[in-house]
């Protein structure tokens, strides 16, 4: 049941979208550079949890998840990470502790749950990419809360969320010692990565199943280029 609400709401987030944007304008965005490997949206996994989910939530993902590929943490990992948390059941998502009365009261309005930011906004993972990087110097004429040179309008309640060196990746063990050095971009890209798994797990799991199709079908069109020379050996023409 949990499954078919994800895929409804997915589903739903992904048919506003481009009315959204219709309505919205058009802003160039950047262009995320992640690989989506397993390191990239583990580390993707350490900045959400040490920046982001102090105002941010990713209900969708669960705390057992991260028992799972991509991220396979052992179960000692996990509990070092959700034990800093109020909802830290296993089956809980990964809720922020900022309460909303809270979050009005700083920000003028609750920040969004992050599970499917980069499905239900055009542009997807470029545009996650594009607003964490967008936290510009603003122009003198500007008036508003946060300027950001990628949201529309550039008026936005969130402060700049990422600044470079947020976090060190070698001090995670789960990382096994990654020496990648956490400069903005690189921290936005892994932090893409991560969102962009949490927004659509099958694609991880996708991926990895069609180099296993290509194969499949080499192979049977192989065999079955043999079998038709054998069929047709006696055959004269």
């Amino acid at each position: 049941m949990k499954r078919l609400i994800h895929a409804i709401a997915l589903a739903f987030a992904v048919a506003v979208a481009p009315s959204a944007m219709a309505a919205e304008g058009h802003i160039e965005l950047l262009q995320a550079n992640n690989d989506m490997s397993e390191q990239s949206i583990k580390r993707g996994l350490a900045v959400f949890t040490n920046v982001c989910m102090s105002c941010h939530s990713a209900k969708y993902l669960k705390w057992r998840n991260l028992l799972e590929e991509p991220f396979n943490l052992s179960r000692e990992q996990v509990d070092a990470i959700r034990n800093n948390f109020a909802m830290n059941a296993m089956n809980d998502g990964l809720i922020t502790d900022l309460q909303p009365a809270d979050a009005k009261d700083s920000y003028g309005k609750i920040p969004p749950d992050l599970s499917l930011i980069t499905r239900a906004r055009h542009g997807n993972e470029d545009y996650v990419f594009s607003l964490l990087n967008g936290f510009t110097e603003a122009p003198a004429e500007f008036s508003g809360n946060n300027f950001n040179a990628y949201f529309l309008g550039h008026n936005i309640a969130m402060p700049q969320p990422l600044f470079g060196d947020d976090i060190t990746y070698a001090d995670f063990e789960y990382l096994n010692g990654d020496e990648t050095p956490a400069s903005l971009e690189q921290e936005a890209n892994d932090v893409t990565a991560f969102l962009s798994y949490v927004g659509e797990p099958a694609q991880f799991t996708r991926q990895s199943m069609g180099k296993w199709v290509l194969g499949f079908l080499f192979i049977f069109t192989l065999l079955a280029w043999q079998w038709k020379r054998a069929v047709w050996a006696d055959v004269k023409h």
